[in-house]
C-alpha cells in the first residue's frame, strides 16, 4: 500500500543578482503547492513543503516542477523559466520517492540552470530561458465594494493625518440639528437615496438642481439628512443615522488594519456624483458613455442586445488583449462570507462587469478558486473582483458589498480573504492590491468635491437623462492600497479618482488612456517606494466584527413576488446582464436575439424577474465546466 509523504525543499540563488524565486509544484495524488521569496545571492530559501506517496502502488504518479527566476534591477532583467517540456505545457518531471521522504532537499538557481538535487534522481535539472522583462508589480488586483463614503468608514478611525469630519459637524432637517457621531448602525433600515438628482441635494442642499447650462450648483455638503428624511419607509427623526459614522477600530477591523499598514488615500473620490452603475464603468472605461443615472429597462434593452456596454475605445481588458497581457475576473457567486441567505441570494453573484462588451458570465471566476490559483504560475498583470450584492431584488442581504442594508460583516471577510490568500502566495512581491467603494451610497462626507478634468470622448445619445458633463466628482468614498512596497502608516491626500487606478495601469504596463479624464489622473505607484521591499507585512488579519448595532424598524414593505418591477435601478442592470448573457451564449439566430429581447421587455413583476434570472443561470451553469481563464 501507499503512504503519504513529505519532503521540505530549499532553493539557493547561485546567480550574481537579487532575485525573486518562485517555485510550483503539482502532484496528481497531493495536489498542488508553491512558494515564492527574494533570495541574494548564494543565499538559500524556502522551505516549500510538498507531500507525495511513496510505496507499493505510488509507481506511475509524475511530480511536476515550474520554476521562474526574476531579476528585477537593470543588469540581466527578465523573467527566467525552467525550459519547456513535451510532458506538460512546460512543467519539468522529477518525481519524489522513498529515499527524499521526510528529507530537506537543497537545490540551486539562476539565470541559465536549475538543478533538483534529490536522492532519488541526482541529476534532474533543466535549462532556463529568458521569458520577458521583469517588473517590481506585474500583478495589480482590484478590490470594489459598495456604497459608502470615506467620513461614513473613517472619520472615527483615529487615524493620524486624516482629514475628516468632527462632532462639530451636522446637517438640518425639519428644523432640527443632526450631527456627526459615532458609532454607526450596522445596517441601516431602509436604502438612502443616491441617484444623480438626489446627490445634488445631498451636495448642494434640498431643492437645488442641476443644469447643463448652469453647471453643478455651489456645494456646502447641507442637505445628507434631509435627504435620507424622504426614504420610504423611514421612522420620524431617523434621518440622522445618515450622520453616522463607523467606530472603525472596532466595528471594521480588516479594513482598519490594512489602511494602517499600508496607504490609506483620503481625498478618493467617485467618478461622478450618481450612483453605482456610472460609477463603476469609470473603472473599466475611463469614463461611462454618458450614462449619468442607473440604467432602466429601455437603456438595457438597447445596449445590452447588441452585445454589451462599451465606450470609444473599448475597455481596460480590451486594451490588455491588444497588448497580450492577463486579465482575470473574479466574483463572490455563492455568498459563501455571511450566514444571513435567502431564496433570491443568487441575483447578487450576477457581477456587474459581465455586462461590458467582450465580457461574459464565464469568464468571473468564483473568489473560491483564488488560493488555488495562486499555486500554478499567475500570469494575469489585472484582476478585477467583485463582491456578493446579497438579495438584489429586496433588501440587498446576505451579500459580501457592504450595502448599507446589508452589514459589514460580509465585506470584512471578503477583504480578508482576498489579502490573505495574496499575502501568502508566491506572487506577494510583485503585487500591488486597491481596495475602494464605487459611491458613497447616500451617507453623509464632510469634504466638496472638487472640479474633474472631463473624459472628452464620445457618448451613446441614448444614455445620458441629466445631460451632465462630468465636470464634478462624486463624494469622496473608502480607498486603501496594499503593497510590500508602500511604508506602513501612509497616509496619501493626493486626489484621486476611479480613473487612477487605470491610470496605475497605465504607466505600469502601457495601456493606452482611454479618456482624457484618466490621463489627467494621478497614479498610485508615487505610494510605492520599489527600493524597500518590507518584510514586516502581517500575514493574517484580524476577525471581523460580527456584533450588531441595534437598528430601528423600518415601515418599508418587504417585496412580494407580484410587486411591479421599477423603471430603473441596480436590478434592472442585473436583469439586463442576465438578458445580455441569454443572447451571446444561447441564441443561434437573430429570430432568438429578437425573442430574447422580447422576453426580458415582456418581464412585469419581481417574481417573473426571479424565474427568469434562476432560468439563464441554470443554462450558464450547465456551461461552467468548459469555461477556461483568459491569461
Amino acid at each position: 500500500m501507499s503512504s503519504l509523504n513529505w519532503a521540505e525543499i530549499y532553493i539557493t540563488n547561485t546567480g550574481t543578482e537579487e532575485a525573486l524565486i518562485q517555485l510550483y509544484h503539482y502532484n496528481k495524488e497531493t495536489g498542488s503547492h508553491a512558494g515564492g521569496w527574494i533570495a541574494a545571492p548564494n543565499k538559500t530559501v524556502g522551505p516549500l513543503l510538498v507531500y507525495f506517496k511513496t510505496g507499493f502502488g505510488s509507481y506511475g504518479t509524475t511530480d511536476m516542477w515550474k520554476v521562474r527566476y526574476s531579476v528585477m534591477g537593470t543588469t540581466n532583467n527578465g523573467v527566467y523559466v525552467n525550459d519547456a517540456v513535451p510532458l506538460a505545457d512546460g512543467w519539468k518531471e522529477c518525481m519524489l520517492e522513498s529515499s527524499d521522504a521526510q528529507k530537506k532537499l537543497t537545490w540551486t538557481v539562476n539565470r541559465t540552470s536549475f538543478q533538483q538535487k534529490m536522492r532519488s534522481w541526482p541529476n534532474c535539472e533543466s535549462d532556463m530561458h529568458r521569458a520577458g522583462p521583469a517588473q517590481k508589480i506585474s500583478n495589480v488586483f482590484v478590490l470594489m465594494l459598495e456604497n459608502h463614503s470615506f467620513d461614513n468608514m473613517f472619520a472615527m478611525s483615529e487615524i493620524p493625518g486624516l482629514t475628516v469630519a468632527t462632532t462639530k459637524d451636522f446637517n438640518e432637517s425639519k428644523g432640527k440639528k443632526y450631527y456627526v457621531k459615532k458609532p454607526a448602525l450596522s445596517t441601516m433600515p431602509t436604502d438612502p437615496h443616491h441617484e444623480f438628482n438626489d446627490v445634488v441635494e445631498q451636495l448642494c442642499g434640498m431643492g437645488k438642481k442641476y443644469s447643463p447650462v448652469t453647471g453643478y450648483p455651489p456645494i456646502d455638503n447641507s442637505g445628507f439628512a434631509a435627504s435620507y428624511a424622504t426614504t420610504s419607509g423611514l421612522r420620524e427623526g431617523q434621518e440622522g443615522l445618515i450622520m453616522e459614522c463607523f467606530e472603525t477600530q472596532k466595528q471594521l477591523p480588516v479594513i482598519y488594519k490594512l489602511a494602517t499598514e499600508f496607504a490609506i488615500c483620503d481625498h478618493w473620490y467617485s467618478s461622478l456624483p450618481g450612483p453605482t452603475w456610472p460609477n463603476r464603468f469609470f473603472i473599466h472605461l475611463g469614463y461611462s458613455n454618458g450614462l449619468d443615472d442607473s440604467p432602466s429597462t429601455a437603456q438595457m434593452a438597447k445596449w445590452e442586445t447588441v452585445s454589451g456596454f462599451t465606450g470609444e475605445d473599448g475597455s481596460v481588458f480590451d486594451q490588455l488583449n491588444k497588448l497580450k497581457k492577463g486579465w482575470r475576473l473574479y466574483g463572490d457567486k455563492s455568498s459563501r462570507f455571511t450566514d444571513h441567505r435567502d431564496q433570491y441570494n443568487g441575483n447578487g453573484g450576477v457581477a456587474q462587469v459581465a455586462s461590458l462588451k467582450n465580457i461574459s458570465l464565464l469568464d468571473v471566476n468564483p473568489i473560491d478558486d483564488l488560493p488555488g490559483d495562486f499555486l500554478s504560475p499567475y500570469e494575469a498583470a489585472y484582476t478585477f473582483i467583485e463582491p456578493n450584492y446579497g438579495s438584489a431584488n429586496t433588501n440587498y442581504k446576505g451579500g459580501s458589498s457592504q450595502h448599507p442594508m446589508d452589514d459589514t460583516y460580509g465585506g470584512e471577510a471578503l477583504i480578508k480573504f482576498v489579502y490573505e490568500s495574496l499575502r501568502n502566495s508566491p506572487i506577494w512581491e510583485t503585487s500591488l492590491l486597491l481596495i475602494t467603494y464605487d459611491e458613497h451610497g447616500g451617507f453623509y462626507d464632510s469634504v466638496a468635491p472638487p472640479q474633474a478634468p472631463p473624459p472628452n470622448r464620445s457618448v451613446d445619445p441614448n444614455l445620458p437623462v441629466n445631460h451632465f458633463f462630468f465636470k464634478t466628482f462624486g463624494v469622496r468614498v473608502p480607498a486603501v492600497v496594499v503593497s510590500p512596497y508602500i511604508p506602513k502608516g501612509t497616509v496619501s491626500d493626493t486626489e484621486y479618482d476611479h480613473t487612477s487606478l487605470l491610470k496605475t495601469l497605465q504607466e505600469l504596463f502601457g495601456i493606452m488612456a482611454l479618456t482624457d479624464r484618466q490621463d489627467q489622473a494621478n497614479s498610485l505607484m508615487p505610494l510605492l517606494d520599489l527600493n524597500a521591499l518590507r518584510t514586516d507585512c502581517p500575514t493574517s488579519l484580524p476577525s471581523p466584527f460580527k456584533g450588531e448595532v441595534a437598528v430601528p424598524r423600518s415601515t418599508q414593505p418587504e417585496v412580494t413576488d407580484d410587486q411591479l418591477l421599477p423603471e430603473k435601478g441596480n436590478f434592472i442592470g442585473t436583469l439586463g446582464i442576465i438578458l445580455k448573457t441569454n443572447i451571446e451564449l444561447f441564441a443561434q439566430t437573430q429570430e432568438e436575439k429578437e425573442a430574447m429581447r422580447q422576453e426580458f421587455l415582456d418581464l412585469k413583476t419581481y417574481g417573473q424577474a426571479n424565474a427568469y434570472i434562476k432560468k439563464v443561470t441554470d443554462k450558464v451553469d450547465a456551461l461552467i465546466g468548459k469555461k477556461r481563464f483568459r491569461s
